[in-house]
């Protein structure tokens, strides 16, 4: 049915006869990456779950009323609004996940194994890791992992999730590894590309009102995510982009406005980027030096 004609949305159950979600949505996520990917499930095993962490993009639990299935329908409509671009969605939706330092995971994976764990400790080492917050708030911000809660800070998403879903999650990320050629084809660092969304979640957290601070922080720490999206789809062209910045002075938006545009899936996202950079730099330009950010 899906090779017959286009689809917007899959929403998936866990247990099917012949092939579990988890199985269906990672062919899904393979062979038409486009499509936003949901499961609607009672499944309470949570190893099972997990399989889907890397496919899906929202996760709904069993029982589920009608406004909220359709606040999710909706809300995924809206994305495909703003990616009209079928090479965009293909080149976001393939995205699985976001590469992590191996020695984040083997700092969470240690500390969380002790019985004196405390979420305090798990916070600290959490928000030093882009791909790794990213994720957490997906999860955290979903139904069936929150429980009908939206967190909006870093400390929020891990106490609503829970350290045996962050342990698992920890597990089901994966390493470093499986960006390493990606990483270097876009000359990006990733131990300096972390401490300087650190650094900027710092500061920003500094000149926010308090009550705003902690959401303010999350907010800096992925203030750049998108730039580990294009290094893992597109890395000769964030090259080629940051190096024309670099050498004429300009922003990276618009050092990516200066790329030659090619066809298919590569194009779409870089100018896909190429806008959302736009936008992030007139926000930061915009923003006062002391004070609230509103």
């Amino acid at each position: 049915m899906l090779a017959e004609r286009p689809f917007d949305i899959v929403v998936s159950d866990m247990r099917m006869p012949k092939m579990d979600g988890a199985a269906f949505l990672t062919h899904v996520h393979d062979k038409y990456p486009g499509i936003v990917r949901m499961v609607l499930s009672g499944q309470t095993d949570m190893a099972t779950v997990l399989r889907t962490v890397p496919v899906a993009h929202q996760f709904l639990s069993k029982p589920c009323d009608a406004k909220q299935l359709t606040e999710a329908l909706e809300g995924a409509c809206r994305v495909h609004l703003v990616h009209q671009s079928e090479a965009v969605r293909k080149a976001v939706g393939g995205v699985s996940n976001l590469p992590s330092l191996p020695s984040v995971c083997l700092q969470l994976t240690e500390l969380i194994a002790r019985e004196d764990v405390a979420m305090a400790d798990v916070v600290r080492i959490v928000e030093q890791d882009v791909g790794m917050v990213a994720k957490l708030m997906q999860l955290a911000n979903s139904p069936f992992f929150g429980g009908g809660r939206k967190p909006s800070t870093i400390r929020d998403a891990v106490t609503s999730l829970g350290l045996n879903v962050v342990g698992n999650l920890v597990l089901s990320i994966g390493a470093l590894s499986a960006f390493s050629v990606e990483l270097r084809r876009a000359n990006l660092d990733l131990p300096s590309f972390q401490a300087s969304a650190f650094r900027t979640a710092a500061l920003v957290r500094r000149i926010v009102e308090p009550g705003l601070a902690d959401q303010a922080f999350m907010a800096g720490v992925l203030h750049d995510v998108g730039k580990l999206v294009l290094a893992s789809r597109v890395p000769e062209q964030l090259l080629a982009a940051t190096r024309e910045a670099r050498a004429s002075g300009r922003r990276l938006h618009e050092a990516v406005a200066q790329e030659p545009r090619e066809s298919g899936e590569h194009a779409g996202l870089v100018v896909h980027e190429e806008h959302a950079m736009g936008v992030h730099c007139a926000a930061s330009a915009a923003a006062p030096a002391s004070g609230s950010l509103t």
